[in-house]
């Protein structure tokens, strides 16, 4: 398209609630096409879920499933035989992907870090295999939940000889970062939703893109959030963490404009008052962060 067709002025969408709230006329980036102004699509009379991913009406896959425990893909099971559960690190990355060319967005490291290591941790308390009080972080259940993302940090939590309060482990576990991402990675590739390809620069060094074969997952994990943010809905539990996740590791301003993010810093605020399980490991980030703001210094994991 030559022109956006998306502009609330000129907005044809059939859809009941076509983008009631985030029109405005502005090119936004967490559109499903990756916001290029030639490959948007109009909506179609067919599925939301199918063919109007960029409607906000689009329902989500877990919430057409039933299920609470994690964004369920449809028919999908990883090598293991698990069921294709989104957790937390998987779906931060897909939040921060771009879809038209397999890169991620570039976030400082140490905002990367804690959103995955504290990703982990915010699964094990929706799994009830830990809990928090304002002293400590504790463990409730040591059975493993059969996941190699969640597990090699349950069992460590699980072996401590100390007690220790949520900001040591979110510190923790911002450490093994490195191995989150890649196990996440390849558990997204495992599933058909992402796909390897190296490519050379220079003869010199290697960057690895992920393109997409799966797109339902990348925009759903998008749109759901953003549908959120966007609206007075009242959102589940896991879209309260990743939002805090997002708000507290100062993801959401690469993945709006600087106004959008003015825009919805008010709704962002309400979203984290909700009653969050884990809260502790959020407000420990949130601390986190403001100490690597004031000194002015990137904080690697």
């Amino acid at each position: 398209m030559s022109k956006c067709a998306w502009r609330a002025a000129r907005c044809r969408c059939t859809c009941p609630r076509s983008w009631r709230l985030s029109c405005g006329g502005r090119c936004r980036r967490w559109r499903a096409a990756g916001c290029r102004m030639d490959s948007w699509t109009r909506c179609e009379r067919r599925p939301w879920s199918e063919v109007r991913p960029h409607c906000r009406r689009w329902v989500p896959v877990h919430r057409q499933t039933g299920h609470n425990d994690g964004s369920r893909l449809v028919g999908v099971m990883d090598p293991s035989g698990e069921a294709a559960v989104l957790r937390f690190p998987e779906e931060i990355l897909l939040l921060l992907l771009d879809d038209e060319n397999g890169t991620f967005a570039h976030v400082p490291s140490w905002s990367l870090n804690y959103a995955l290591g504290g990703g982990v941790l915010m699964d094990l308390a929706l799994e009830n295999r830990i809990d928090t009080d304002p002293e400590k972080l504790f463990l409730v259940d040591a059975t493993p939940v059969g996941n190699s993302l969640l597990d090699p940090m349950l069992e460590e939590i699980a072996g401590a000889t100390e007690t220790h309060d949520a900001r040591y482990w979110v510190e923790h576990a911002a450490g093994r970062a490195a191995e989150i991402r890649e196990t996440a990675l390849d558990r997204l590739v495992s599933k058909g939703i992402l796909a390897r390809q190296d490519e050379r620069f220079l003869w010199v060094f290697r960057s690895r893109r992920y393109p997409v074969v799966d797109g339902k997952a990348e925009r759903e994990v998008k749109l759901r959030i953003m549908e959120v943010l966007f609206s007075d809905m009242i959102p589940d539990p896991r879209d309260i963490v990743i939002i805090a996740l997002a708000d507290a590791c100062g993801i959401f301003k690469f993945l709006l404009s600087r106004r959008e993010l003015k825009n919805v810093q008010p709704r962002i605020d309400e979203v984290r008052r909700m009653e969050l399980i884990g809260r502790a490991v959020a407000e420990a980030i949130w601390d986190i962060e403001l100490i690597v703001r004031t000194q002015s210094v990137p904080m690697q994991g």
